[in-house]
């Protein structure tokens, strides 16, 4: 797992797994700045995944009203739903 961003407060990874591309996001507190903040590391991010080849995004997460929020304003779609987690997808 490669460690994209990481200012104390956020942290944004990458990892690859059977050639497809997951993203890994830790917020320890969300306000206007923070999302600001996201925003342009997504920016980056995303920017990086293209560059590198990947024209898809992938992130699972638990079934959350807030997580699940915040991966779709990122442009997340819900690919898949498990007992107790969606599978996101996100097309580039």
């Amino acid at each position: 797992m490669y460690e994209f961003y990481n200012d104390g407060k956020s942290v944004f990874k990458l990892e690859v797994i059977d050639g497809k591309l997951f993203a890994h996001a830790k917020v320890a507190k969300w306000d206007k700045a923070t999302l600001a903040l996201s925003l342009q590391v997504w920016k980056q991010f995303t920017e990086h995944a293209l560059d590198s080849g990947y024209t898809e995004v992938f992130s699972i997460i638990p079934k959350d009203r807030k997580i699940l929020k915040f991966n779709l304003m990122f442009g997340g779609t819900i690919l898949s739903e498990l007992d107790d987690c969606y599978v996101i997808i996100f097309i580039l």
